[in-house]
C-alpha cells in the first residue's frame, strides 16, 4: 500500500470520526487558534473533489449511479460508513471551482439516498513541539 493510498485512508478515516464524533471537520476549524493556517484559509479544498456519505443500506450501485451523474470516479471509500470519495474534472479558476463545488453538492443532496455531501477539505495538522531529550539525574 503506498504512502499516497495510506495518506487517503487516513483522512478518510479522521472525516468518518467527525461525522460520527459529534461534529463534522468544518464546525471543527472554529477551535484553532489565531494565525494557524486553517484560520486564515478556512474554506480551503481539494479542487473536483467532494466526500459523499450515503445513507445506512445504500448499495455500491447507487454510489456508481451518482458518480456517474456528476462525471466522476470513485477514489476512496470506506464502507463501512457507507463514505465516499469522488473526484470530478474541475473548473479552471478559484471562483468556478467554488461555484461547481456547491453544485455538485446539490446535486448529490438531491438523492433521497445521500446522508451527507461536502467539499473534501484540506486538513492540516500543526507541527508538533519538539522537547530536549530527558536529563539523567545526577545521583
Amino acid at each position: 500500500m503506498g504512502l499516497s493510498r495510506v495518506g487517503l485512508l487516513t483522512a478518510l478515516m479522521l472525516l468518518a470520526f467527525g461525522l460520527f464524533g459529534g461534529a463534522a471537520l468544518p464546525d471543527q476549524r472554529k477551535e484553532f487558534p489565531p494565525g494557524s493556517p486553517d484560520r486564515e484559509t478556512p474554506e480551503e479544498f481539494i479542487p473536483g473533489e467532494v466526500l459523499l456519505q450515503l445513507k445506512p443500506g445504500a448499495s455500491e450501485e447507487v454510489t456508481r449511479s451518482l458518480a456517474a451523474q456528476i462525471q466522476a470516479r470513485v477514489i476512496g471509500k470506506i464502507p463501512e460508513y457507507y463514505l465516499y470519495l469522488l473526484k470530478f474534472p474541475a473548473a479552471a479558476d478559484r471562483a468556478a471551482q467554488k461555484d461547481q463545488i456547491d453544485e455538485v453538492i446539490k446535486k448529490l443532496q438531491a438523492h433521497p439516498q445521500v446522508q451527507a455531501a461536502f467539499p473534501n477539505y484540506r486538513l492540516r495538522i500543526p507541527p508538533q513541539p519538539v522537547f530536549p531529550p530527558p536529563r539523567k539525574p545526577d545521583f
